[in-house]
């Protein structure tokens, strides 16, 4: 019987750690979703600052185009203002043109992430499966491997059990043909003593 009690507390135990190997890759993929997640908010927050400095860029440069064009339509003579509004307005662009080299390398990046990320989630999806089929398999084979070991104590248990019932039938057969002998021996004395048997 304690082989029996092992046996089942050993399958609990199995039970116990396919349930926390299971939960482990759930928090681990949870994790991983969570990762996901913070990385797009980061290049959303990313994408808006982007977007609200192109169009401050956008701005300023139409504000030196426009202070520009009021210098070249003065009659003063403004050529070294006028050449510093030029270097501001090419360094305007050249900074807007960074901004949108930088959003499309954001955009590409985010892409690759996001693809990056769902394979992971693909491959970690697909590992716990497996493992999880594993381990099944593994208690599975435990329960059947105890089960036959379980059957071929029992069945030695039954053959001794009836061994000594064999023998306990066989005295109890013994047991009734000297009772029924003896029976008939005094039932034969009676009858003699009655004198219903003369010999």
């Amino acid at each position: 019987m304690d082989t029996i009690l092992d046996k089942l507390s050993q399958k609990f135990t199995a039970q116990e750690i396919i349930k926390a190997n299971t939960e482990a890759d759930t928090k681990a993929l949870e994790r991983i979703q969570e990762q996901v997640q913070q990385y797009k908010n980061c290049l959303e927050e990313m994408k808006k600052v982007n977007g609200q400095t192109k169009a401050t860029l956008s701005e300023i440069e139409k504000t030196l185009q426009a202070g520009l064009d009021n210098f070249k339509n003065a009659e003063i003579p403004t050529d070294s203002i006028t050449r510093l509004v030029e270097e501001s307005l090419a360094q305007i662009k050249a900074l807007q043109k960074e901004s949108v080299d930088m959003q499309s390398m954001l955009d590409e990046k985010l892409a690759k992430q996001s693809e990056n990320l769902a394979a992971a989630n693909a491959e970690v999806t697909d590992f716990v499966h497996k493992e999880c089929v594993k381990v099944y398999r593994n208690v599975q084979a435990v329960q059947v491997e105890e089960n036959g070991k379980q059957t071929e104590a029992l069945t030695a248990e039954i053959a001794k059990v009836a061994g000594k019932a064999k023998a306990a039938w066989g005295v109890s057969v013994a047991t009734l043909v000297f009772s029924i002998v003896a029976t008939a021996g005094v039932v034969f004395e009676l009858l003699i003593m009655l004198g219903i048997i003369r010999f």
